[in-house]
C-alpha cells in the first residue's frame, strides 16, 4: 500500500511539473515532427534550361527526350542565352544547355562534318550538384551518339522488380527518437530531481522517517517508467499516423527494450545525482554524458558512417546496442532471442550502472 501511495504521489509530481513534461513528452515528439517535415524519400532533381538555337524538328525531339528523364526538371521560362546566364547566377537553375544552330538534319544516313558541341553553363560554386548533372548529360549524349550513327545495342540491362520490404527514413528514425527520449528522461530528469530533493532536504527528512529509502526510490523509478511508456507511445503515434512510419516487428518486444533501456539511464541519472552537489551541476553533467550518445550512437543516422576508430568506440556506449536491438525489432521484425550480442551488452550495462548507482548515490550530501 505504501508503494502504491508513493507511486501515485510521484506521478502527480511529475505531471504537475511543466518543465518535466516538456523534456519528457514534448521535446522528443518535436524531433519526430521536425524530421518528418523533411522529404528524405523524395528523388532529387536538377533544374535545367535548354536554349534551342537550331529550332528544327530534330532539336525539338532532343528536348522532348530530355523531358522524359526524371532527374531533369526543365525550365520553360528561360528562352535565351542571356536569360540562362542570369537564371544561373540567381540560383534558379543548376545548368543551362545551348543547342547550336548546326544541330539539324542529323541521322543514321548523314555524315556529320565534325563534332557538334553543346555548350553547358554551370555555377562553379555548386560543383557537387553539377557533377550529378554532368554525369546524366554525358550518359544522354553517349546514347544520342549511338542512336544517330545507327550502332546496334549489343548489351542491355534486363530489370525485374521483386516484392521487398520498403524501409523509409522515418522507419529508421522512430526507434532512434525513442532511445534518445528515454536516455534524456533517465539521465537528466532523475538526476536533477534527486539533486533538487537533496538540496531541499527532502531526502534527509525521508531518511529520518520509518519509510525505507528503497521504497521511495522504487516509487520514483516506477513513475518515470510510466512517463517513458507514455513518451514512447506518443512518438510511435505521431510517427506512424502523421508521417507514415511502419513498425514491422513486435510492439511488446519493442516496449520491453524501451523499459529496460530506461532502467539503464535511470541508473546513470542516480550516478550523476550522487556525483553532483547542485541541480544545475547535475543538469550539466547529465548533458555531458547524454549529448555524445545522442549524436554518436545512431539516433539520427547509422553509425556505419563514422570513422572506423570512432565507430569501434561508440559500439560500447549504452545507447548503441539498445538502438541496434530496437531497430532490429522495429524494422527487421527480429525475434528478441536472436539479439544475443545486443542483449548481452544491455544486460551488462544494466548490472554495472546499478552497482555503481547503489554505491555513489546518497540521500544526504557528505
Amino acid at each position: 500500500m505504501t508503494y502504491l501511495k508513493l507511486f501515485i504521489a510521484s506521478l502527480k509530481i511529475i505531471f504537475r511539473d511543466r518543465l518535466t513534461l516538456f523534456w519528457g513528452l514534448a521535446f522528443p515528439v518535436m524531433f519526430v515532427v521536425i524530421f518528418g517535415l523533411f522529404n528524405f524519400e523524395g528523388a532529387g532533381t536538377a533544374r535545367l534550361a535548354i536554349i534551342d538555337q537550331a529550332g528544327t524538328d530534330v532539336s525539338k525531339q532532343l528536348i522532348y527526350a530530355m523531358r522524359q528523364i526524371k532527374f531533369f526538371k526543365l525550365s520553360d521560362d528561360v528562352t535565351s542565352e542571356a536569360d540562362a546566364k542570369s537564371a544561373l547566377q540567381n540560383g534558379k537553375i543548376e545548368a543551362a544547355i545551348i543547342i547550336p544552330e548546326s544541330f539539324s538534319g542529323l541521322g543514321p544516313s548523314s555524315t556529320p562534318p565534325g563534332t557538334i558541341e553543346f555548350t553547358v553553363y554551370y555555377d562553379k560554386a555548386n560543383l557537387i550538384e553539377y557533377e550529378l548533372v554532368r554525369s546524366a548529360l554525358n550518359q544522354f549524349v553517349n546514347e544520342l551518339n549511338l542512336r544517330l550513327l545507327g550502332v546496334p545495342r549489343l548489351f542491355a540491362l534486363k530489370e525485374e522488380s521483386l516484392e521487398a520490404r520498403t524501409v523509409k527514413y522515418m522507419d529508421f528514425l522512430l526507434p532512434g527518437i525513442m532511445g534518445m527520449g528515454l536516455m534524456f528522461n533517465g539521465i537528466i530528469l532523475i538526476a536533477v530531481d534527486m539533486t533538487r530533493y537533496r538540496e531541499q532536504r527532502i531526502l534527509k527528512r525521508i531518511r529520518g522517517t520509518p519509510l525505507p529509502p528503497r521504497t521511495f526510490i522504487i516509487s520514483q523509478v516506477l513513475a518515470y517508467l510510466v512517463l517513458v511508456f507514455i513518451q514512447a507511445s506518443l512518438i510511435l503515434l505521431v510517427g506512424t499516423t502523421l508521417f507514415g512510419a511502419t513498425i514491422h516487428g513486435n510492439l511488446v518486444n519493442l516496449y520491453a527494450l524501451t523499459l529496460v533501456g530506461t532502467l539503464i539511464f535511470l541508473n546513470l541519472g542516480f550516478i550523476v545525482a550522487g556525483l553532483s552537489r547542485t541541480s544545475s551541476g547535475a543538469s550539466g553533467l547529465a548533458q555531458v554524458i547524454g549529448m555524445p550518445m545522442m549524436f554518436l550512437s545512431g539516433t539520427f543516422f547509422s553509425t556505419d558512417n563514422l570513422p572506423p576508430a570512432v565507430h569501434a568506440v561508440v559500439q560500447f556506449l549504452p545507447l548503441t546496442p539498445l538502438m541496434k536491438a530496437m531497430r532490429a525489432i522495429s524494422i527487421n521484425d527480429a525475434p528478441l532471442m536472436s539479439l544475443g550480442p545486443e542483449l548481452f551488452y544491455i544486460g551488462l550495462w544494466l548490472a554495472v550502472t546499478f552497482l555503481i548507482a547503489a554505491r555513489v548515490f546518497k540521500f544526504r550530501a557528505d
